[in-house]
């Protein structure tokens, strides 16, 4: 039943997407645009993902550390 309902909204969305655009987008910019802008305009929340991963990558250790007692 669920798949069905899953097909059914899949089918729908697929006939219903418009169709994709004949020409690529064009690419601007390279790494050091990016690294401009990231730490320029947008360097409080970069800095803010990086201390939450830091702390996500040392509760991950923590979590898989065996215990030795």
């Amino acid at each position: 039943m669920a798949a069905g309902a899953l097909l059914f909204v899949f089918l729908r969305t697929f006939l219903q997407a418009p169709p994709p655009a004949a020409a690529a987008p064009m690419v601007q910019g390279g790494t050091a645009e990016l690294g401009k802008l990231l730490f320029k305009d947008y360097l409080l929340p970069f800095e803010i993902v990086s201390i939450i991963l830091l702390v996500a990558m040392v509760g991950a250790i923590l979590l898989s550390k065996k215990d030795l007692k």
